[in-house]
Order: structure tokens, then C-alpha cells, then sequence
């Protein structure tokens, strides 16, 4: 017969939330919080124009590979 479970208040990962509020600011090496800077257009147009760069390159990476797979299935494996 299977024992009955008792609880010993242990805890195995703490749940709290409280504990992840310093999530939200950035630490300073000397404990103070560190300053978030605003960036300018400039600053983010190059930020987006980098990231759709990124993401062109793995969108056009996935491509070639499909079209290498699928060259690949019908010349040589479907053969």
C-alpha cells in the first residue's frame, strides 16, 4: 500500500516573485543602478536597418536550404 505523502515545508525552487524585480534596472558594477539612455532617430534607424538585415540573411539562409532540399529530393533522392 502506497504511504500517505507528508509535507516538510522544504522548498525545491522558490516561486516568489519578488526575488525578479531587480530585473526591470540595469546594476552597476559599484551597486548603483545604471541610467538608461533614450536613443535618437538616427541611433534607431540603424538599429532597425541592422535587424531587418539580420533577419533577411536568415530568412534568405532558410530559403537556399529549402530550394537545395528540394533540388536534392527530386534530382537524387526521388531518382
Amino acid at each position: 500500500m502506497k504511504e500517505k505523502f507528508e509535507d516538510d515545508d522544504r522548498t525545491i525552487a522558490s516561486m516568489d516573485t519578488d526575488r525578479f524585480l531587480f530585473l526591470g534596472t540595469e546594476k552597476k558594477s559599484d551597486g548603483g543602478t545604471a541610467r538608461k539612455e533614450e536613443l535618437t532617430k538616427d541611433q534607431m534607424r540603424e538599429v532597425l536597418k541592422g535587424s531587418i538585415k539580420a533577419s533577411l540573411l536568415v530568412a534568405g539562409l532558410f530559403s537556399a536550404l529549402l530550394i537545395v532540399f528540394v533540388l536534392f529530393c527530386t534530382q537524387v533522392w526521388f531518382k
